[in-house]
Formats: structure tokens, sequence, C-alpha cells
């Protein structure tokens, strides 16, 4: 098994990322996203839980069309979302192909300790193999795949974050007519 750790700001408040977390797709990053259903949303004491799935594509490396033919996958993924304590916490795992590959993914978001404008979004991402000889380079091209994914996936979340919270034009200067003065 492989292991994936990381941390980044992401420079909206807390709120706002809460507000978009369920608005991710689609965005010019996530064009392999295909469907995103939700499949059970509740609410349990200060916490919304819901459960989606979510149907990608999955672009492969030629070497595994010997081990896989399909060319998209489901995820399903599990969030909490905690307004009083500024939380939200997804758990995401890929739910086919798992013979070849697993993956499980944690991310929280936090308001961040640097400074309370800013969302701290931390991810954790375990990958496992079980195809006996090839398992140790399957993990790491798993790994290597999240780290590239991760950072369209912050591009995304930015993109939707901007387009929402800031305004299309920001006026450069402020145009003043004079007032003609009578005679």
């Amino acid at each position: 098994m492989k292991y994936f750790a990381g941390t980044t700001n992401v420079k909206y408040r807390w709120d706002q990322v809460s507000n978009v977390i369920f608005k991710r797709y689609p965005n010019p990053w996530s064009s392999h996203v295909l469907t995103e259903d939700v499949i059970s949303r509740h609410v349990e004491g200060p916490i919304l839980k819901s459960i989606r799935v979510i149907t990608k594509t999955n672009k492969l490396p030629k070497w595994s069309e010997r081990f896989i033919s399909a060319n998209s996958g489901c995820v399903v993924e599990e969030s909490h979302v905690n307004a009083q304590e500024k939380t939200i916490v997804t758990y995401t795992r890929n739910i086919i192909f798992k013979s070849v590959m697993c993956v499980d993914e944690k991310c929280e978001y936090t308001v961040s300790p640097d400074t309370k404008s800013w969302t701290l979004l931390k991810r954790e991402a375990w990958v496992s193999s079980s195809v006996l000889g090839f398992s140790k380079a399957i993990e790491a091209l798993g790994v290597e795949r999240y780290r590239k994914n991760i950072k369209k996936s912050l591009k995304g979340l930015e993109y939707l974050l901007g387009k929402m919270y800031m305004p299309d034009k920001i006026p450069c200067a402020i145009n003043r007519v004079p007032i003609p003065q009578s005679m």
C-alpha cells in the first residue's frame, strides 16, 4: 500500500468553500466527470451526510488494457458537513476495478490556522493493489496519477469559487461626467 498526504490553503472562507463543495462539476478541469448522482442525503444532529456516485472516464495506460476493457469508472463519495464546527470531511473510494487497484481518499476542509479568511484542505490517499507481481508498480502509478489529479481538482474548485465570489468585471475607474456650469 502507498500513502499520500498533503495540505493546501484555499484562499476562500470556509462558508464559501462549503457552498461550492456540491457544485464542483462541471468545470473546465473536470471534463472527465460524466455524471454525479445523490444516493442519499440526511441530517444527523449538526451534520449533513451525503452519499454520491460519480461516474468518470478513466483514461488508462496502454499496458493496462490487458486487465481492464472499460473506459469509465465509478467512485462513491460520502461527505459530512458540520456547519457548527466548520468542517467538511469527504471519503471517496473507487467501486470498480478494485481487483486491479483500490484508491481511498479522505479530504478535510477546516478554517485555516494561518488566517480565518482561508480554508485548509488536508488530503490523504491510500492506494493498494493485489495484482501478483505488479502491485508495487500499480500502486506507484496510482499515487503519481493522484498527485496530478489533485492539482486539476484544486484548479476546478478555485475556478468555481472565483466564478461565484469574484465579480466578472472590476471597474478600473469611475467615469465622472463634468456638470456644465450655468452662465
